[in-house]
């Protein structure tokens, strides 16, 4: 029983690590898309929806994909320093 929880627990590690890396971490995607959020809000008037949150693997930083109700749309950004 011991054993079989030891690698399940691997399992979920190794699995969690390889997503991490190719995709971003789980957790920077959420506060990423937070703080677009909350940027869209100070910055501007308008009702702007994120459509999607993607991770650029070679560039190390997320990227929001941001629309509006008109049709206008626009990309969002944050690589490693902010």
């Amino acid at each position: 029983m011991l054993k079989k929880g030891f690698w399940l627990i691997l399992i979920i590690v190794i699995a969690y690590a390889v997503i991490s890396i190719t995709t971003g971490s789980p957790i920077e995607r959420v506060q990423f898309r937070s703080n677009v959020a909350d940027y869209l809000h100070k910055m501007y008037t308008m009702n702007w929806k994120i459509d999607s949150v993607d991770y650029d693997f070679k560039n190390d930083k997320f990227i929001a994909n941001v629309i509006s109700g008109s049709g206008i749309s626009f990309l969002v950004d944050e690589d490693y320093y902010g």
